[in-house]
């Protein structure tokens, strides 16, 4: 009865991680706030998604190293060894890793699609508003259509 409740609970904090990453990794969803501060204040935008790069980074930091100290708890505890620790932290990086080749494959697919078809992203994505930067610019989805950063 452990084992199983241990591998549901080491599932689950692998999708929660996963999930934080994803929400986390993506700048594309902040452009119109940077884009708007960067109006307001009057700085250049490049500078103000270098702040939101640089917290990104810094809040990816905290929550890997968050998230090594429930497992080394979990070593301590017993429930755990330290080797599946590693192989632990070793697979989501190994999917991390994947989820963003799969992520850059779909937009070169998707940019192929665009071309193929005649349609200009950054022109479709001015009559569509929100949906087309979320679903252009590496947001929702997976699908980066836009040729932007």
């Amino acid at each position: 009865m452990i084992i199983p409740t241990m591998l549901i609970l080491t599932l689950l904090t692998i999708g929660l991680y996963g999930v934080s990453q994803v929400s986390a990794e993506d700048l594309a969803s902040h452009a119109p706030i940077v884009q708007r501060i960067a109006d307001k204040f009057g700085l250049n935008v490049a500078d103000v998604e270098e702040v939101f790069t640089q917290e990104r980074q810094e809040h990816h930091q905290l929550m890997r190293q968050n998230f090594e100290e429930r497992l080394n708890q979990a070593v301590s505890d017993g429930k755990l060894t330290e080797d599946q620790k590693n192989a632990l932290l070793e697979k989501i990086d190994e999917v991390k890793a994947e989820r963003e080749a799969y992520r850059l494959q779909n937009r070169e697919e998707m940019q192929a699609w665009f071309s193929q078809q005649g349609i200009d992203p950054e022109v479709l994505g001015k009559y569509l508003g929100g949906f087309a930067k979320g679903f252009g610019r590496g947001g929702h989805h997976g699908l980066m259509i836009g040729t932007g950063q």
